[in-house]
């Protein structure tokens, strides 16, 4: 179970998040939706543990994120909104690199490659591909290493109609026992799959 209680976050007296209080357990598929600027993307940061919130605590399992310390992030499969590949390094390259990081397996890259339609790619460098095919890349990578929290920042950008019905699919194929939290701009891209929906507006939830 992940528990958000009462988290904030800010510079200063300028808060961008306020009085966060949220709890998701494994098997869930959170849908973050807001406008820009709502927060989506700083609590996704406090999530992953690139940020620590100025007040308030998360929690795994009953623990702190900030005392699991590197546990925390071998917890998590992260796609950030802006695909971090090495693009030097061609796609299969890459994915085996994130596989032998995060004890996963060959097969793993192979099956997540033939989900995303990545074997056309696969000899490419990073540095040519789309930003479509980076969010592919970065998308399977994030599920490698069969994390118990997948955290997907507008993992739809740059995907045709199709490939967002792929990863819909994806998503539904490795939702069991596994926390799927994915921020959108738009609800209707995600609907299909979410089991539940957090609406944050101003750094604060006005749905959830």
């Amino acid at each position: 179970m992940l528990i958000l209680d009462r988290v904030s976050f800010g510079f200063g007296r300028r808060y961008i998040l306020s009085d966060i209080s949220l709890s998701w357990g494994p098997g869930s598929i959170v849908a973050l939706v807001g406008a820009n600027g709502s927060g989506k993307t700083t609590l996704i940061k406090l999530i992953t543990g690139l940020l620590f919130p100025v007040q308030g605590e998360l929690q795994w399992e009953g623990k702190s994120i900030s005392e699991l310390g590197l546990n925390w992030y071998r917890t998590v499969g992260y796609s950030p909104d802006k695909a971090p590949l090495f693009l030097d390094m061609t796609v299969r390259e890459y994915l085996e690199l994130m596989a032998a990081v995060k004890s996963a397996s060959s097969a793993e890259v192979d099956d997540g490659m033939a989900v995303m339609d990545l074997a056309p790619v696969a000899d490419r460098l990073c540095s040519d591909l789309s930003h479509g095919f980076r969010q592919r890349v970065s998308i399977v990578q994030a599920f490698l290493g069969n994390p118990s929290v997948v955290v997907l920042d507008e993992p739809t950008q740059g995907l045709d109609d199709a490939h967002i019905l792929k990863l819909r699919r994806y998503i539904l194929e490795n939702q069991a026992n596994r926390l799927i939290i994915i921020a959108s701009h738009h609800l209707a891209e995600m609907s299909e799959v979410a089991t539940k929906t957090v609406r944050l507006s101003e750094g604060r939830c006005v749905d959830a």
